[in-house]
């Protein structure tokens, strides 16, 4: 098949790669400016595309795009992480029209940061769909693949992020096999009730801010939710900001009366915070300048705030 690649990121060029393994022929790869915490910018893609012979488009500019894909008679498109807006005309440039990578459970957890919520609001698992696009609407468009990945206390932002690299490449190598075979495939259709739609709205480095007056487990689920490779959730000691790494509920506490932000415990490998009903316990927690939050509490006399 001849395939449109559309994205950014280490995620793009794995599946570029995986892609070629099955055979398919990638035509066209349109990018843009990648994010800070991306390990593959426009300079690998750029020499991926000059690999594969594909015409390379840096820039997201759509009317560019679209052009371009209506002259380089494309079957499918493929998108992960692309940050511009694939219009009608793009889409409809392209046979079977252009598929799309959505780390969220649809038809509940469209739009952005969706992993992230997934963790903070305790769900038991995150999926990663891969559905066919419809112009100006959000996650949307029959399924034609879903892989999930099961939710533990202990799961981290960064575990979430490692298998989708894993399984995204595979799983649009594995579509487009499918569509290869039966061009009209699909594996679900999603629900137009919109009861069964959550739609998830972008989460900025601020909103990894602790706040003590909090449960513990919804401490540790945004601990959990806001770590690498994003900033990490954080508070402050001595009006210095620490970055909080790894956490847990504190067990076998004996009764206490602490304000929230109080440290209540030290061992030489963790801190112990009062929160609301129940403690925290910090096992990995650094200041920005790297000094360990352990090193820096010298008694319990003090508070996080």
């Amino acid at each position: 098949m001849r395939v449109a690649l559309l994205g950014r990121s280490e995620l793009s060029l794995k599946t570029g790669e995986a892609i070629i393994a099955r055979g398919h022929t990638i035509v066209v790869v349109a990018t843009g400016k990648p994010a800070p915490e991306y390990k593959v910018g426009l300079r690998e893609l750029e020499s991926a595309a000059k690999g594969w012979n594909s015409t390379f488009i840096p820039r997201v500019d759509s009317e560019v795009v679209a052009g371009c894909l209506a002259q380089s008679d494309i079957d499918v498109g493929v998108s992960i992480n692309y940050p511009g807006i694939l219009t009608s005309r793009a889409i409809d440039a392209c046979r079977l029209g252009i598929l799309n990578a959505h780390g969220g459970d649809l038809p509940r957890y469209r739009g952005n940061a969706c992993q992230a919520w997934a963790i903070v609001q305790g769900e038991s698992h995150v999926a990663v769909c891969v559905h066919r696009m419809v112009p100006d609407r959000v996650d949307e468009g029959d399924i034609l693949g879903r892989r999930y990945f099961p939710l533990l206390p202990e799961s981290k932002i960064g575990d979430v992020y490692r298998w989708m690299e894993e399984v995204i490449p595979e799983m649009f190598a594995e579509t487009l096999s499918e569509l290869e075979r039966d061009s009209h495939f699909i594996l679900e259709r999603q629900s137009e009730d919109p009861q069964d739609a959550l739609r998830c709205f972008p989460r900025r480095p601020e909103d990894g801010r602790i706040s003590w007056n909090l449960k513990p487990i919804e401490i540790v689920r945004l601990v959990n939710a806001s770590g690498p490779p994003y900033a990490g959730a954080y508070c402050e000691i001595d009006n210095r900001r620490v970055i909080v790494l790894t956490a847990s509920i504190a067990q076998d506490l004996t009764p206490f009366l602490a304000v929230p932000g109080q440290v209540i415990a030290l061992t030489k490998d963790s801190v112990t915070v009062a929160c609301k009903e129940g403690a925290v316990e910090i096992q990995e927690a650094q200041l920005e300048d790297g000094t360990a939050l352990r090193d820096h509490i010298k008694n319990i006399r003090t508070r996080l705030t």
